[in-house]
Formats: structure tokens, C-alpha cells, sequence
């Protein structure tokens, strides 16, 4: 059972690398396509370029997006976030019967 948990920690690990790198790469193809929806969410400096990943109050809406590659990109994003968060829960799942068996 402990290398159930070990797999799917690694295989969470992973997912949120791959989450991290694709919502990197769509923030930057919101600066590069988008310049004034990047304007709106973050001013050009690197403290708020990482504060606009952490932004909630103005959250990047599909509807005011025009570039293909940008909304091919917010779908990618949305896609990889959900993997992570539920290979997560499974992780915490496995862990939580391995310690209640244990």
C-alpha cells in the first residue's frame, strides 16, 4: 500500500510541474498576444508577473480572450489544474486508508 502512495505522490509531483511550466507558458503567451488584457491583470515588472499567477481578484476570463493559441493555451491550463488537484485527492485518499489500516 505505501508503494501505491509513493507512485501516486511521485505521479502528483510530476503533474504539478507540467501544471506550473503550461500555466507559465500561457501567462506568457497573454503577454506576447494579449498585451492589453496583460496590462489589465499585471503591470510589466517581475513582481507582479508572479503576483498575476496568484491573482484571484481579476481572474482571466475565456470570453475577452481573441488569439487561438492563447485560448487553445487557457484550456491546456484548466485541463493540467484539474489533473493535479485530482491526483492529489488520491494521493491524500490512499494515505488516509494506509494510516487508518496501518
Amino acid at each position: 500500500m505505501i508503494t501505491v502512495a509513493v507512485a501516486i505522490f511521485v505521479i502528483s509531483v510530476v503533474l504539478l510541474v507540467r501544471s506550473g511550466v503550461i500555466e507559465y507558458r500561457f501567462f506568457q503567451a497573454i503577454k506576447l498576444y494579449e498585451p492589453l488584457m496583460w496590462e489589465e491583470i499585471a503591470r510589466p515588472n517581475i513582481l507582479a508577473q508572479c503576483w498575476a499567477l496568484a491573482n484571484f481578484e481579476k481572474p482571466v476570463r475565456i470570453e475577452s480572450i481573441s488569439n487561438p493559441v492563447v485560448i487553445n493555451l487557457f484550456y491546456e491550463n484548466r485541463k493540467a489544474q484539474i489533473q493535479f488537484v485530482g491526483a492529489f485527492a488520491i494521493f491524500l485518499a490512499v494515505l488516509i486508508v494506509t494510516f487508518r489500516v496501518a
